[in-house]
């Protein structure tokens, strides 16, 4: 999973440029969280593997983030496993 934290690490400090007046480690704190939110939120609604990677992708491109369907796939298969 370490690859997948640097990849969502990556899109924030990216997204972070939008964001100035807000510390850098408080946006990256806020995020983080955010992140972690969404998958407790997925797996806790039970979601299947075609209905959590949608509600990620939405997740991701509401967030302005990169991340592709691949990597969604790779945090679905770590966080139900």
């Amino acid at each position: 999973m370490p690859s997948i934290w640097k990849e969502i690490i990556t899109q924030i400090s990216l997204n972070k440029k939008k964001y100035p007046s807000i510390g850098n480690s408080q946006f990256m704190k806020w995020e983080l969280k955010a992140f972690v939110a969404q998958a407790v939120t997925s797996v806790d609604k039970n979601y299947n593997k075609e209905t959590f990677i949608a509600e990620f992708e939405k997740y991701f491109s509401k967030k302005g983030y990169n991340i592709n369907r691949d990597t969604i796939n790779e945090i679905y298969q770590i966080i139900n496993n």
